[in-house]
């Protein structure tokens, strides 16, 4: 299911297409919407699962999320740190980055409906 909040919020953290993270970054915060709990085993639940999905070492899947923590640390920090909601002395950590993503989503969501 295609999600324009991720893609959003992914576009302004300067995280085009080409990097090959963007997918596996959209797709964990996919899973982390579905299950929120998924975060508290973050390896087993997430990149585990993403790693079987497109045929990569969790290794492989764990570097693409750093380097788009980092582009997106290098690209636009103030706006991540708004997201975060608290203050980022460095990019965030893999699991931290997914984290922030997620409850940034579900921040936006509370706020919606609390206006209609």
């Amino acid at each position: 299911m295609y999600n324009k909040e991720i893609v959003v919020l992914l576009d302004t953290l300067g995280i085009g297409h080409r990097f090959q993270g963007r997918t596996i970054v959209y797709a964990a915060v996919q899973l982390a919407l579905e299950d929120e709990s998924r975060l508290l085993h973050f390896t087993e639940q997430i990149t585990t699962v993403l790693a079987q999905r497109y045929d990569m070492k969790l290794t492989n899947i764990e570097r693409s999320i750093r380097t788009v923590s980092g582009h997106a640390w290098q690209t636009n920090p103030a706006y991540l740190c708004r997201l975060a909601g608290y203050p980022l002395n460095k990019a965030p950590s893999v699991s931290e980055l997914i984290d922030i993503l997620l409850t940034s989503i579900i921040r936006s969501r509370a706020i919606s409906s609390s206006r209609n």
